[in-house]
């Protein structure tokens, strides 16, 4: 969505029920909230599409040839993997709360 789409809320609106799964990733693929996209709209969008289905966090923390390839990253994304696994699942949390999308484990 971060390259072929105008935005964020409105191309997961338009999904609605259909849409069943979803990778979180940032702008260039390193910790969410550090980079470009604008998480808001996304919540906003999961919300208003009353989206139920599972949140998966995606980056890559390692670097290796099979990944280069793959994706064909130049360079480490992520710097901190400690901080990737910490810090991201934590922001995503947090905006998912903050938009009410579910419950905070308590």
């Amino acid at each position: 969505m971060n390259i072929e789409e105008k935005g964020f809320y409105e191309p997961i609106l338009s999904l609605g029920p259909r849409l069943r799964y979803i990778h979180l990733s940032e702008s260039d693929r390193a910790t969410p909230g550090t980079g470009n996209v604008y998480w808001d709209e996304v919540f906003w969008g999961l919300k208003d599409a009353s989206y139920d289905g599972a949140l998966v966090m995606e980056s890559f923390a390692a670097v290796n040839g099979a990944i280069i390839g793959a994706t064909a990253l130049w360079r480490d994304v992520v710097r901190d993997p400690d901080a990737l696994v910490t810090d991201g699942p934590a922001f995503l949390r947090a905006k998912g709360a903050e938009h009410e999308l579910f419950e905070q484990p308590g």
